[in-house]
């Protein structure tokens, strides 16, 4: 399924659907405070969780109403599964397997020989293909309370110095330095583990 594109294809009728019910509702550039006004909140509130959708034809496969819930566009598809809406799925998936229709996001990683990995060996540092340096994380103690702090990252070329803010959480002052907050999974997936030999530092 991560190699067919019907499911974003299904969710992108969702959102439409979304956007209609929105602008039916006058919803202007969200003039009204978004979701944060209680006549606002009221409305979305009202509307309907579930909806009709239509999946689309292919060279193979019929059209075909399905039910979804209507939710934000950030969030997720949920389809009703009944045993003709997984039909049509397994046979669009099954067509666009055969006629090539497939595509997938592959980290940059993949497609290099392995002697042109980078791997650093260290636990929480990683080397960042898209950036050119090393990310280093680091995970603060317990304060009093038991409260547990957001781990912390670092963005360097020096590996030295991103060893020291792992075990430290210094990062010293650099003018090609970086450093994030906690760390977000989105932009980890463009990164991934180093190896000493290609280190830059």
């Amino acid at each position: 399924m991560r190699k067919s594109s019907i499911l974003g294809t299904l969710k992108k009728a969702k959102d439409v659907e979304w956007k209609r019910h929105v602008d039916r509702n006058a919803f202007v550039k969200w003039k009204r405070g978004r979701y944060t006004i209680d006549a606002t909140r009221a409305t979305v509130l009202a509307f309907p969780t579930l909806i009709e959708i239509v999946a689309p034809q292919t060279a193979a496969v019929e059209s075909m109403t399905m039910t979804a819930h209507l939710n934000k566009p950030l969030h997720g598809l949920v389809l009703k599964l009944t045993p003709q809406v997984l039909g049509y799925l397994r046979a669009v998936v099954t067509e666009q397997l055969e006629t090539g229709g497939c595509s997938t996001i592959t980290h940059v990683r993949t497609s290099m020989a392995i002697v042109d990995r980078v791997d650093t060996g260290v636990p929480n540092l990683f080397w960042s293909y898209g950036k050119g340096k090393y990310r280093a994380k680091h995970n603060p103690p317990e304060e009093d309370g038991g409260i547990k702090p957001r781990p912390k990252e670092f963005l360097t070329k020096c590996k030295m110095r991103a060893v020291a803010f792992i075990e430290t959480g210094d990062r010293g002052i650099s003018s090609d330095d970086e450093d994030s907050p906690s760390p977000d999974p989105s932009e980890a997936e463009d990164e991934d583990e180093a190896e000493d030999d290609r280190s830059t530092a």
